[in-house]
């Protein structure tokens, strides 16, 4: 789901385009049985609908540009291609479309470096079914999806950041 063009009359900026319309997703992961089971879980609910399923990042890419997707569940951890270069990838090809890193990698290196390749969502797989969807239904409509766990890795590692940073210069007077 696109977010709409906030000039078009009677709509507001962050409102989804189609709010009934389903929401296209892609899986990627190593895992057959995992991916097969996502798309079982994903497809018996309301508004969404898996059109593409990748067994590495290469194959993400290819099937993202040849679906173009709403959204990608992206493992991190993958052969050929890992997740984080295929977020990066899809990203500069198809901007529109959202990212959630889904692995069981909880690692801040791998965090930040997704979130750097521009996904805009990082779920452990240990996730509860109704907050896998609810987060993608979330993300769809425009916002992050990070669990607070992970949010809070987050804004720790913005504020050691900020506090790591040199002071600005003085005005010259």
């Amino acid at each position: 789901m696109r977010a709409i063009d906030p000039g078009k009359v009677g709509m507001r900026p962050q409102e989804p385009a189609v709010s009934h319309q389903e929401i296209r997703i892609l899986l990627a992961d190593d895992s057959n049985l995992l991916r097969s089971a996502l798309a079982n879980l994903l497809s018996a609910e309301d508004g969404l609908r898996v059109v593409a399923q990748a067994a590495n990042g290469e194959d993400a890419v290819q099937r993202a540009q040849e679906t173009s997707p709403d959204l990608v569940l992206m493992d991190v951890r993958m052969p050929v291609c890992d997740g984080i270069t295929a977020t990066r990838r899809i990203k500069e090809a198809l901007p529109d479309t959202r990212v959630i890193m889904l692995t069981i990698s909880d690692e801040d290196e791998d965090l930040f470096e997704a979130l750097k390749a521009g996904a805009e969502g990082y779920l452990l797989k240990t996730v509860e079914t109704e907050e896998l969807v609810a987060t993608i239904k979330r993300l769809a409509a425009g916002d992050v999806a990070f669990s607070p766990a992970v949010a809070s890795r987050i804004l720790k590692e913005f504020v050691r950041q900020l506090k790591a940073a040199p002071p600005p210069a003085a005005p010259r007077a």
